[in-house]
């Protein structure tokens, strides 16, 4: 994936982080939308956000997504889909905080055994 720079951006690594910033625990998933304030990491303005995640539970084909606050179109989504259940699966999910820096978070309504997010960086 290629990523035209814009005098003036620049990439924010969080570095070796010692843990995740969310989990299963922390976050709602109930098959709607929910808005997660990713702010006091990322601070706010609209950012490009790189969020690593890790996803498993016991049941096949559960999704996970991420969006921008007040998009609305399918087509906007950055998501993924276990493919076995009791297996595990790792996506790089991106996407751009509002001027808030709050994004907006999808999780089938399941029983997870693992959803953890981590904030890997993002550019400014």
């Amino acid at each position: 994936m290629f990523f035209k720079r814009r005098a003036g951006t620049r990439w924010y690594d969080r570095g070796d982080i010692s843990s995740v910033d969310y989990t299963k625990d922390t976050l709602t998933t109930d098959g709607t939308w929910k808005d997660l304030d990713i702010s006091g990491v990322v601070g706010v303005g609209k950012k490009l956000v790189l969020i690593q995640g890790y996803l498993s539970e016991n049941t096949s084909r559960a999704e996970f997504g991420v969006r921008t606050k007040g998009y609305v179109n399918e087509v906007n989504v950055d998501s993924c889909m276990t493919q076995i259940g009791g297996v595990g699966i790792t996506h790089c999910f991106m996407v751009y905080t509002n001027a808030d820096g709050v994004i907006q978070y999808f999780g089938e309504n399941i029983t997870w055994v693992y959803l953890n997010l981590t904030i890997r960086g993002w550019w400014k």
